[in-house]
């Protein structure tokens, strides 16, 4: 066979090649194929069927479908699929792959363990002494703590006295003077002539400390003669026992005083809190606990509130009078002081 032929599918076929086809061959199966595809007769058919005749002789004209079919499916099951495989190589990269990505998560990020350690360390220790800076900071009290705190105090009977002064003779040894303002005890106590023009202070101040844990009411009686702004009568408590050489004043004290036409509440920040006028017969108590106190006049509440005063140091209870040098008059007189306790 020299010719071509050509197959229903429109597969060229040169009949010389055909029969150096090798029948293991996929040139073999594609033969065959096209052989069944195109049916009996047609030129696939005739050389598939001269093949397969010059590899078994015995095979009949009426099987030649059959016999198409049979060795196209015993050459396709025999065909080996070619597959991947790793190649020699393979499994060793995988391998020094997967070490090195492991070698660089445990690699150091240059910062010396020891070093994280300290650092962590000292970061913990700062929040520490943070926390109980913060803890033992004062704080404000809410408006709710203040109001029960100020009912609280106010509702304490206050029954023992452990101080009561009159003034009708000579200055007792329970009290030690201060200030530049010489003072005079006798039918009261009063401010005595100023020597030279200025303002100066004197005061007479309690020996005996008060704890700070301890509630007091303090209650003084001032007579005053008329408004004036040269004369200062001063009921005050401190949580300092040093008090100013000129006008016998401490650097941090609740203060009840008159000023000219009023009478005032300062406290240790020199924040004037609460006034009145003031008038000629005065009797001011001020009710004193570790965080509050009341001040009331003549029976009435004047203020209430935080004294801010320290809530550890002791209290130094006095009175004291503030005096310009060119005033000449008596303006005011501490009848009596008295102090009690729960």
């Amino acid at each position: 066979m020299t010719g071509k032929t050509s197959g229903p599918g429109g597969c060229d076929f040169d009949e010389k090649d055909m029969t150096a086809i090798d029948p293991q061959s996929e040139q073999f199966i594609e033969l065959l194929s096209e052989a069944l595809r195109a049916g009996p007769g047609s030129p696939p058919w005739r050389e598939a069927m001269e093949r397969l005749r010059g590899m078994d002789g015995k095979a009949e004209a009426h099987d030649e479908y059959a016999m198409l079919l049979r060795a196209r499916e015993d050459l396709e099951s025999g065909r080996e699929y070619k597959s991947i495989r790793p190649g020699p190589g393979f499994t060793r990269k995988v391998m020094s792959a997967i070490a090195d990505q492991q070698t660089e998560a445990a690699a150091p990020s240059g910062v010396p363990v020891s070093t994280i350690i300290a650092v962590g360390g000292a970061m913990v220790i700062v929040a520490l002494l943070v926390g109980l800076v913060f803890w033992m900071m004062p704080r404000a009290p809410t408006d709710s703590s203040a109001a029960a705190g100020i009912d609280a105090l106010v509702r304490t009977y206050f029954g023992t006295t452990i101080l009561d002064a009159s003034f009708d003779s000579p200055l007792s040894p329970v009290w030690r003077t201060v200030g530049a303002l010489p003072l005079e005890s006798g039918k009261g106590l009063r401010a005595g002539p100023v020597v030279g023009s200025g303002f100066a202070g004197g005061a007479i101040v309690w020996r005996q400390p008060a704890l700070a844990e301890q509630p007091l009411a303090i209650e003084a009686s001032f007579k005053t003669s008329r408004n004036n702004d040269d004369v200062s009568p001063q009921l005050f408590i401190s949580d300092q026992p040093d008090f100013s050489a000129d006008r016998a004043t401490s650097p941090h004290e609740l203060v009840w005083l008159i000023q000219g036409a009023a009478a005032k509440v300062v406290l240790p920040d020199q924040r004037v809190e609460a006034q009145m006028d003031r008038a000629r017969e005065m009797t001011v108590r001020i009710v004193l606990g570790r965080q509050f106190a009341v001040v009331e006049v003549n029976g009435k509440r004047l203020w209430a509130g935080p004294h801010h005063l320290s809530e550890q140091a002791e209290r130094w209870i006095g009175v004291r009078f503030i005096r310009r040098g060119n005033d000449k008059g008596d303006h005011a007189v501490v009848q009596s002081v008295k102090v009690s306790k729960p």
